[in-house]
């Protein structure tokens, strides 16, 4: 069996107001001091919608989410079977990583153009490229998590384009660097902004419910 990995947690911005102190930030010092930029203002960065799904892993040969040990649900059964139609594609040393969004969690989607969006594709510990990714997703048909375009970090006013990125409801969005970058530097080149508040569990996690919400998917032609 091929070996898997697991997903690295993602940092948040600063400035994200979902932060919970179970929660890492990206370029804070031990005091609690910025410590740094994650970009150079030049530097060319991937803006991307942040979903509320379950992250989850695919690879040739096995299905995981982000716990590599994953238990039984039934909307894990459905990635498997949205997986198995290609996954045997992709070579033993590679794997895609996306959103299974066959569940409610906290956040209800009306109009998913697929319950399985991709966010990242991997060769061992190398994360490709932005636009490798994107190719290999058309390779695949995969569909990828809403884009909001490439820009230079430093034209990015962070909270002016979240009003300009963000749909009423979206739970907050990714950076990522646009060039391709080792797994051991994860934490140096995505990070996350959440709005505050997004999660909504006072009746229950979604994995315990025997009556989960389904999402639904965009009418067919849209």
């Amino acid at each position: 069996m091929t070996n898997r990995v697991k997903y690295p947690r993602t940092p948040h911005l600063p400035s994200s107001q979902g932060i919970t102190d179970e929660d890492i930030v990206a370029g804070i010092s031990d005091d609690g001091v910025i410590a740094s930029k994650m970009w150079l203002d030049d530097e060319l960065v991937a803006l991307t919608v942040k979903m509320d799904g379950e992250n989850t892993t695919i690879g040739r040969d096995y299905v995981h989410a982000r716990s590599i040990d994953s238990a039984y649900h039934p909307s894990r059964a459905w990635v498997k079977q949205f997986a198995s139609g290609w996954q045997w594609k992709l070579k033993d040393n590679e794997r895609i990583c996306g959103e299974n969004m066959y569940a409610m969690h906290s956040i209800y989607y009306s109009n998913l153009a697929s319950y399985f969006l991709g966010f990242s594709y991997w060769t061992d510990d190398w994360c490709h490229s932005w636009s490798e990714t994107l190719d290999k997703f058309k390779e695949l048909g995969i569909e990828s998590v809403p884009k909001r375009g490439i820009f230079k970090f430093g034209d990015l006013v962070i909270g002016a384009e979240i009003a300009a990125c963000l749909d009423e409801g979206d739970e907050g969005f990714v950076i990522r660097t646009a060039d391709g970058f080792p797994y051991s530097a994860f934490h140096l080149n995505v990070a996350k902004w959440v709005r505050p508040e997004h999660v909504a569990d006072d009746d229950g996690h979604w994995m315990t419910k025997t009556d989960f919400r389904q999402n639904k998917l965009r009418p067919q032609g849209f």
